[in-house]
């Protein structure tokens, strides 16, 4: 029944056809991280999986949004093969759904996404091709350590040496020699 719901939840707030396709499409459009990460670089897919150029987050939506047939027309069980299991679906439609609505809004001008939404959604893909990203990492270092946590935090400490780096290039003065003038870390935050 979550399923049902959160998958007529996603495609209401979208506003897309009841198609997976129409779903995933605009679920992709509205919901950008920095980088994406494309289907054919992910680990998680089969050969069969990813050999287009859709993003990772398209492909989990349309595989959410297809399954939910099953569930609307009372089976109990999913008869067709998944990359992600049935808990792990619910978990990343968990994360993305509020994440969704704030995008929605940040593009309405009716809310600013802060440094932490904008890290929730940059590692969304990547946690969504962690394997086994349920269980604890094998070297948990304590009870709140997961694989989603790592992820946040070490977006989130790219994103603050990326701003501290472009404050202390522009506190420079023209008299002060530009030696800031490459970042450093290249990598997109």
């Amino acid at each position: 029944m979550e399923w049902v719901l959160l998958c007529s939840a996603f495609e209401h707030i979208l506003e897309a056809d009841s198609k997976a396709t129409n779903v995933a499409c605009r679920f992709a459009k509205h919901f950008t991280p920095s980088d994406e990460l494309l289907g054919k670089n992910a680990t998680r897919f089969s050969d069969q999986q990813g050999k287009d150029d859709k993003s990772v987050r398209y492909e989990w939506m349309r595989e959410f949004y297809r399954i939910r047939g099953n569930f609307a027309h009372g089976q109990s069980d999913i008869r067709q093969p998944t990359t992600w299991n049935p808990i792990e679906h619910l978990l990343l439609a968990t994360i993305a759904f509020p994440l969704l609505v704030k995008s929605l809004l940040n593009k309405a001008c009716k809310y600013n996404l802060n440094e932490d939404d904008q890290a929730h959604i940059n590692v969304f893909e990547k946690f969504a091709d962690t394997h086994n990203f349920l269980r604890p990492p094998t070297d948990q270092k304590n009870s709140l350590d997961s694989h989603w946590k790592r992820l946040v935090n070490e977006r989130s400490s790219k994103m603050a040496m990326k701003r501290a780096f472009e404050q202390a290039r522009n506190s420079l003065t023209p008299e002060q020699p530009r030696r800031l003038e490459e970042n450093p870390d290249k990598e997109n935050a």
